[in-house]
């Protein structure tokens, strides 16, 4: 639907948004100004440690539910909002969203203000796009393409032991003489 937009929303450092369950003491580093040896108990997780992800999926969940904003059955990564129309896929710290111009700025600004985080893009006309997970989002005036990975054709060629004279098939399962 083109009536709609689609927005990208990149937290910053999204695991210190997560509360920690454990007690978990760190080597405090010489730029904190303690001495050498200096130990400190963790209040939020922190990239590296084991429970860093799921800390962080709880509060993203808790406040996109504080939101309104249900989880999706099939995909635990997607959300829908029962009256506004927007939905939203997570990955990770990026947050992809879809609908109107109206109910999308709702929904940035409601999770802007749980989280710091930045507006990494809109695609509001044909050519606009946005990089998301390696791959490229665009716009056009037809409808909305994603290009993948160009790093994931690159390495099922190089895997595969082909090299640039490598002659193609003209009928899958041919034999080559």
């Amino acid at each position: 639907n083109l009536r709609n937009l689609i927005s990208l929303v990149d937290i910053s450092r999204a695991y210190f948004n997560a509360n920690i369950n454990r007690t978990v003491y760190v080597e405090l580093p010489p730029e904190a100004g303690a001495p050498p040896g200096s130990v400190g108990v963790l209040e939020k997780c922190m990239y590296g440690t084991r429970d860093a992800a799921q800390g962080w999926e709880t509060a993203y969940c808790t406040a996109l539910k504080r939101l309104g904003l249900v989880r999706g059955i099939a995909s635990p990564c997607l959300f829908i909002h029962p009256t506004r129309n927007v939905k939203v896929c997570v990955h990770g710290d990026d947050f992809l969203s879809v609908g109107s111009k109206a109910d999308n700025e709702w929904f940035r600004s409601g999770l802007l203000q749980e989280f710091e985080g930045k507006l990494k893009g809109v695609l509001k006309a044909a050519g606009d796009e946005v990089r998301v997970l390696n791959r490229i989002l665009r716009r056009t005036a037809a409808g909305y393409e994603w290009e993948a990975d160009q790093r994931h054709g690159e390495i099922i060629v190089r895997e595969l032991g082909l090299t640039e004279d490598s002659k193609e098939l003209t009928v899958p399962g041919r034999k080559l003489t």
